[in-house]
């Protein structure tokens, strides 16, 4: 005789917490974008990282605009479910001082899946020696949305312009500037929930065994149903779409405490489950 699962009816209730987390990082690839007949930069692969290396641009008065140095490759993996806040894109480079003389005005984008979005932030931030120039904040989102998945995409990035300032007419005049980019950075900032909102409960219980499991543990579900795992900070682990009964390997997690919701077009449910070391 086949035992009967038991069947529940009631509220699960969740306090709703958030954390708002820095991320900070540095590109894989940084080339330069000539397709806007500019100055174009030279050496951009320099300008990956913070090495005293530089790509450079020389700006004049006849040819006042560089043309985009574009990074990408940011490496980010936030949470899907987080929601982004805001963006910072830092430059840390330099030009000479010339009294009364020319300067410089530098121009950042962002790049959603390597495509340019339309607004850009200005700033006259650079000096005379390596500084970083930053442009954006923690709220600010460049009159864009950005979901977490655009920001852990590869075309995720910044395009940094140069454009040249002309100056007085004193010591300097309006020669030519040369502008020298060291590295680029993004800092996204992003908000996620420590815990999962009310949910109706109505259904069999769903049994997840063995619990605590050292990676590899069933789901007894049955039909089609989705499963996502957390941790105890709110950032998604793991998330799949199943059907039936199912073997998960997580063996690839951390020791710790994870909650496994699984969510059906009948029923939401979340566990508890402890993840224990092999």
């Amino acid at each position: 005789m086949k035992k009967q699962s038991l069947l529940i009816a009631g509220l699960f209730i969740c306090t709703l917490l958030f954390s708002q987390t820095k991320k900070e990082n540095y590109p894989k690839t940084v080339v330069a974008d000539s397709a806007f007949k500019s100055v174009n930069w030279s050496s951009p692969s320099s300008a990956a990282d913070s090495d005293g290396v530089y790509s450079t641009v020389t700006v004049t008065k006849t040819s006042p605009v560089s043309s985009y140095l574009e990074a990408t490759g940011f490496g980010f993996t936030l949470p899907l479910s987080a929601t982004i806040d805001g963006i910072t894109a830092e430059v840390d480079g330099n030009y000479p001082l010339i009294v009364q003389g020319p300067g410089i005005t530098s121009y950042v984008k962002l790049t959603k899946a390597g495509i340019l979005q339309s607004d850009s932030i200005s700033s006259n931030a650079l000096n005379t020696s390596d500084s970083w120039a930053s442009f954006g904040g923690c709220s600010n989102l460049w009159n864009n949305t950005f979901a977490a998945s655009e920001i852990n995409n590869s075309g995720f990035g910044l395009a940094y312009s140069a454009i040249y300032k002309p100056g007085g007419g004193g010591l300097g005049g309006n020669g030519p500037v040369m502008v020298s980019i060291d590295a680029v950075r993004i800092t996204v900032c992003y908000t996620t929930s420590t815990g999962t909102q009310a949910l109706v409960q109505s259904s069999q219980t769903r049994t997840v065994y063995p619990n605590p499991t050292s990676g590899s543990f069933y789901l007894s579900n049955e039909g089609k149903y989705q499963v996502i795992v957390f941790d105890e900070l709110g950032n998604e682990s793991y998330k799949g779409n199943l059907d039936g009964p199912q073997k998960l390997d997580l063996s690839f997690l951390a020791s710790g405490i994870y909650y496994l919701t699984t969510l059906s077009e009948s029923s939401s449910t979340t566990q508890k489950l402890v993840k224990t070391a092999k």
